[in-house]
């Protein structure tokens, strides 16, 4: 029995920088870096408009493309922050023709028909809660994420999922928080 391997369908599914170059998306070396490590404890401080939220936005587009009934939990301080994080998700997927079929494409929720699924809420006590195993969690804009988010939502989801990839990005806003104080 003869088996054909797409190479680049496998490179995409093995490293993110490849995937993004499949979809004609063109990384800063620093964005390729970050997209690449394998590390589970993601720190980023950036400037404004430096492209951190674009770059961490194809992760739960890979994860939720590459391994079936993931999830993927996007918590941003605002509603508009979380609705930009969604619409820079949505971009990913529009332009990869062999994406999964949406099963549901809401406002914050995007569930596939092999069962991953990609969450994006606001940074609220409530909101962050609930969620069980997650493979990627993104904390946008980190800094402006009251510590109570942080401690009772997003604690909680990694403590008993050691493989959880949690990745922190913000611009600097003070000496306080807890973002503040991962970065000391």
């Amino acid at each position: 029995m003869t088996t054909t391997v797409d190479v680049k369908e496998l490179l995409s599914a093995l490293s993110i920088p490849h995937y993004l170059k499949s979809l004609g998306f063109d990384a800063f070396d620093w964005q390729n870096a970050v997209a690449s490590s394998s590390a589970k404890r993601k720190l980023l401080l950036c400037s404004r408009q430096a492209g951190k939220s674009t770059i961490v936005s194809a992760i739960p587009c890979h994860s939720a493309k590459y391994f079936p009934g993931s999830l993927s939990v996007v918590i941003a301080p605002s509603e508009k922050q979380a609705t930009e994080d969604m619409i820079k998700i949505k971009g990913f997927i529009a332009h990869d023709e062999t994406y999964p079929e949406l099963k549901r494409n809401g406002a914050d929720l995007i569930e596939l028909n092999n069962g991953s699924r990609i969450i994006v809420v606001a940074a609220t006590d409530q909101a962050a809660r609930g969620y069980s195993r997650p493979r990627v969690v993104l904390l946008d804009e980190a800094s402006r994420i009251d510590d109570t988010v942080y401690k009772s939502g997003v604690v909680p989801m990694l403590n008993n999922s050691p493989n959880s990839e949690i990745i922190m990005l913000s611009t600097p806003f003070g000496r306080m928080g807890f973002f503040y104080n991962t970065w000391l």
